[in-house]
């Protein structure tokens, strides 16, 4: 995943007046997204994903394929993913879904009070341990 900056820089040539995005939302008449609240969501949605997609895709990664293949045997296969690989997979849903709405909050709020206390390196730190930690569970 590319830093904060990086990602910032690319969104903001994407989304702006000669990039493919911001073209496109000026055609259709709506403006630019950059520095909006729409842009802002947009790039939000980008930072988190990764945060979001790995809890998820090890949760199905540890389900296997033996489960759904049992299934499909009187179910298709989407009635089989719908009823056994989703309540399965409710852990990591549910841990990506905690990890983008309170995660980046909860991980601000923690490294500006450690950053207080013990300096700004020691913050970051502990701020990547706990992102390390929500991807691992």
């Amino acid at each position: 995943m590319p830093p904060p900056t990086v990602l910032g820089f690319y969104l903001l040539l994407a989304l702006g007046p000669h990039g493919p995005v911001g073209r496109f939302t000026e055609s259709l008449g709506i403006g630019l997204p950059p520095f909006t609240f729409t842009g802002l969501v947009i790039g939000s949605v980008f930072y988190s994903l990764p945060f979001v997609v790995q809890p998820i895709q090890n949760v199905f990664e540890a389900i296997g394929a033996r489960p759904l293949e049992a299934a499909t045997l009187r179910a298709s296969p989407r009635d089989a993913f719908r009823s056994v690989a989703l309540p399965l997979a409710r852990p990591g849903i549910v841990t990506g879904a905690i990890v983008d709405v309170a995660g980046e909050p909860l991980l601000a709020r923690i490294t500006r009070r450690s950053a207080d206390k013990l300096g700004i390196g020691p913050a970051l730190a502990l701020q990547a341990q706990i992102k390390a930690v929500a991807l691992l569970a």
